[in-house]
C-alpha cells in the first residue's frame, strides 16, 4: 500500500505570530503521525501555497496526499475554492490522488476548548 502524505491547509495571514502558531500545529502533528510527509500550506496571503506544496510533495514521490483544512467551518473555501484547486492539480499531475478532509465544524472538542479558555479568564 502506498504511503500517504498529509498537507495541513491554513487560511494564511500577514501576521508572523499567526504563521508561527500554524507552524507549531503542523510540527506537532508531524511528530505524532506516521505519514510519508507532513507539510503546511496556505490558501492565501502566506507561503507556501497549496499548489506549491502539492507540487513539492509530488516531485518528492508522493502520489496519495490528504489535504486537511485547519478551518473552523464549511465556508466557501471548503465548498468551492479548495475542491477547484484540487481538481486542477489532479489534472496537472499524473496518477495523483488528493483527498480533502473536513474542517473542524461541529466538533465537540472545539466547544471544550472554548469552555477551557473562558474558564481561564
Amino acid at each position: 500500500m502506498e504511503e500517504k502524505s498529509l498537507i495541513i491547509l491554513g487560511h494564511g495571514s500577514r501576521s508572523n505570530d499567526a504563521q508561527a502558531e500554524f507552524n507549531f500545529i503542523v510540527d506537532t502533528v508531524k511528530s505524532n503521525v506516521a505519514f510519508k510527509d507532513v507539510a503546511g500550506a496556505y490558501m492565501e496571503i502566506s507561503k507556501p501555497s497549496l499548489e506549491e506544496t502539492v507540487e513539492r510533495l509530488y516531485k518528492s514521490g508522493s502520489r496519495n496526499i490528504i489535504v486537511l483544512p485547519y478551518f473552523l467551518f464549511t465556508g466557501i473555501h471548503i465548498k468551492e475554492d479548495i475542491p477547484h484547486i484540487l481538481e486542477n492539480l489532479k489534472n496537472k499531475f499524473e496518477n495523483l490522488q488528493l483527498t480533502l478532509g473536513a474542517p473542524f465544524g461541529k466538533e465537540p472538542l472545539i466547544a471544550d476548548i472554548l469552555v477551557k479558555k473562558a474558564n481561564q479568564l
